[in-house]
């Protein structure tokens, strides 16, 4: 379920978004980054943040639906993980954008330093370090 050097085995490629079936991570989202052949493991980057190496059949394509499209709170359109390219990345997003008017992005972090970047943010606000854009042209920025 993971790609080699090109050719793809199982089905899956690199970049996937996978879906993990059994043991602790049971039903977590990630995307695959690597399989070594040798040791018949894939490793797969969840949205925790977390890298877990899983046997093959342990890793499957979810049913998915997204945001605006049948999809739950918990939904996105894209998933931003290690393995991303930008060209790939600006041309989705530009299409969800188009197509719904919005779009959903899930980024693959650790839980720990994702809460400390808010608090990071929110420390700069308090030292008056942050400021909204001028009125003029924050909806500009923003949108309306």
């Amino acid at each position: 379920e993971c790609m080699q050097g090109g050719s793809v085995a199982h089905g899956l490629s690199l970049g996937t978004l996978v879906q993990v079936q059994g043991g602790d991570s049971d039903g977590a989202l990630g995307q695959l980054v690597s399989y070594d052949d040798v040791a018949d493991l894939c490793s797969v980057a969840l949205i925790s943040g977390t890298v877990v190496d899983l046997r093959p059949h342990e890793v499957n394509v979810p049913e998915f639906k997204r945001p605006g499209q049948g999809g739950d709170d918990s939904s996105f359109d894209l998933l931003l993980g290690p393995l991303r390219r930008p060209d790939l990345l600006g041309k989705e997003i530009s299409t969800c954008l188009f197509e719904k008017g919005f779009c959903v992005v899930k980024i693959v972090q650790d839980v720990n330093k994702a809460i400390g970047a808010v608090d990071h943010v929110g420390a700069l606000g308090r030292a008056g370090q942050l400021q909204r854009l001028p009125e003029e042209v924050e909806e500009g920025h923003l949108g309306t």
